[in-house]
């Protein structure tokens, strides 16, 4: 558990930094000195891992978050010799925002940390240069294991004060993941940077499509279970319960039960093939069909289905026309129309949080990559390309878009192994985000 408390120098509640869709012309330069050891001098060397660890998740936080170039570490040391977080007006040993502004910074973010017996204390200065200003003061309290928790709330608290918009750094990922010389996989719980790694489901078979609940407090996902019947596996859809840490099987007709999406109301859609084909049902909380929203045609596949976040649109992925691409109707399955044209293979779409943008996975040039298209079927562009050792273009699948928008996160193979990446929605910068031997499938943000 952890705290956050207002210091004295928090001012300007209202003013606003950074102007959206702004920071992708010109980026602000941000300085972030080395964290300020504040205890005690004899506490001996136990606070410098600390340190490092708090400074290497800031560094981290705040240069994904697209509005930032950091200013080199390496020449901090000429511009702020000072190991005081305030201006020198305020403390002896403080910094000099002259030195700052003759550098070309923007903006400072400060940070000073104590440790008492397993407690970790962590105080933040945010500064605007140009002005000479405070921006933020907060203290941030919790036990030493929360410490990447509070630094992810540190770095979101400065980027939304300057933004006016909450960032994804305090939200979590569920994925699939798949150890080395195993075939199964199992649902996890992970911070952003593929930190704070929880294990969920223990079912040890193939496991699919994961999806959060809108309040964030339940995840469904389709396992293939075994009948004791029968050894036939069945994709049943199960949820799971985060405040009660169970799983509760939900549908599990004959065939597919699987690509559970939450609906705004708690209502979920998914794919059933009980009467032969696979299409889109609306369902309740219980497994109970609602309404059956697609209807073939005959032979064809209705999978993936994504509702908007407005709740108006479903797309979903098709082959009626042949080729496997992604279609839009109205939220009752109405008003079909076919949104992409392009490639051989498009699926996996995604929605932006503004309902106006999807992302999805297609296969148009030897390989999947992620595109972005609007909702009228406009504007079309790609986010990926990379290339394998041997020379072979890598794959790109599961995307997802992150609560705020600013990025996209999916897996490649460009490794060798499924791992995790993450774009700018507007493809120009890419981070990745797990480099291990583990295979990572289809990533989905937290509310």
């Amino acid at each position: 558990m952890w705290t956050v408390i207002f210091l004295t120098l928090s001012v300007w509640a209202q003013q606003t930094y950074i102007k959206l869709g702004e920071a992708t012309i010109e980026k602000s330069t941000l300085a972030i000195p080395e964290p300020v050891y504040l205890g005690n001098a004899q506490a001996g060397s136990s606070f410098i891992k600390v340190r490092s660890e708090i400074w290497d998740v800031l560094l981290r936080d705040l240069s994904v978050v697209g509005y930032f170039n950091i200013y080199p570490v390496s020449k901090l040391d000429e511009i702020d010799p000072s190991s005081g977080l305030m201006p020198k007006e305020i403390e002896k040993n403080g910094f000099d925002f002259a030195e700052y502004k003759k550098a070309k910074v923007d903006f400072i973010v400060k940070v000073g940390f104590r440790i008492d017996k397993n407690t970790l204390i962590i105080e933040s200065y945010s500064y605007q240069v140009a002005q000479a200003s405070t921006i933020l003061a907060h203290r941030y309290q919790g036990d030493l294991s929360s410490l990447r928790e509070m630094v992810h709330k540190l770095a979101d608290d400065f980027v939304t004060k300057i933004s006016g918009k909450p960032t994804f750094l305090t939200k979590k990922l569920a994925v699939l993941i798949q150890k080395p010389k195993e075939v199964h996989k199992e649902l996890y719980i992970m911070d952003w940077d593929g930190e704070n790694r929880k294990k969920i489901t223990d079912h040890k078979t193939i496991l699919l499509s994961p999806a959060w609940s809108k309040d964030g407090r339940k995840i469904a996902y389709t396992a293939f279970m075994q009948r004791k019947s029968s050894k036939v596996r069945n994709a049943d859809l199960f949820i799971y319960d985060l405040d009660r840490q169970k799983s509760e099987l939900i549908s599990f007709r004959k065939g597919i039960n699987s690509g559970a999406c939450f609906e705004p109301n708690g209502t979920l859609l998914i794919t059933i093939s009980t009467d032969a084909d696979p299409d889109i049902y609306r369902i309740d909380m219980k497994g109970n069909i609602i309404k059956k929203l697609t209807h073939g045609p005959l032979g064809a596949l209705n999978v993936e289905p994504a509702v908007s976040p407005d709740g108006k649109w479903i797309a979903f992925s098709s082959d009626r026309a042949g080729r496997p691409m992604i279609y839009i109707s109205n939220a009752e399955g109405e008003d079909v129309r076919r949104l992409t044209f392009a490639g051989t293979f498009n699926a996996a779409p995604t929605w932006a949080p503004d309902s106006k943008t999807l992302a999805f996975a297609g296969w148009i040039d030897k390989a999947f990559d992620i595109y972005t298209i609007d909702r009228d079927g406009q504007q079309i562009k790609r986010i990926t390309k990379a290339f394998k050792k041997d020379g072979k273009q890598a794959s790109h699948e599961n995307p997802d878009f992150s609560p705020d928008g600013r990025v996209i996160i999916y897996t490649s193979n460009r490794t060798g192994k499924s791992q995790l990446y993450m774009s700018l929605s507007d493809g120009s910068e890419e981070w990745a985000i797990t480099q291990d031997q583990l295979n990572y499938y289809q990533p989905r943000w937290s509310p």
